[in-house]
């Protein structure tokens, strides 16, 4: 999924972390507990949240751009 596909389905992030100063586009948005990760291509390769316990779920994750 792209960055527009995710704003198209969910709309405006609640938040969201740039990974470097050289980024243009945020590269983590947060929607609530989820995070989407973006990589280089600007499609989402990890979908990350904790649970309860401050425990890390990864949601889903793509190992490779394409």
């Amino acid at each position: 999924m792209t960055l527009k596909e995710l704003h198209e389905l969910l709309g405006e992030p609640t938040d969201f972390m740039i990974s470097s100063r050289s980024e243009r586009q945020p590269m983590i948005w947060r929607y609530g507990e989820i995070e989407y990760h973006f990589g280089p291509s600007g499609r989402v390769w990890l979908v990350y949240t904790e649970d309860d316990d401050g425990n890390p779920r990864v949601l889903g994750l793509r190992l490779a751009e394409g």
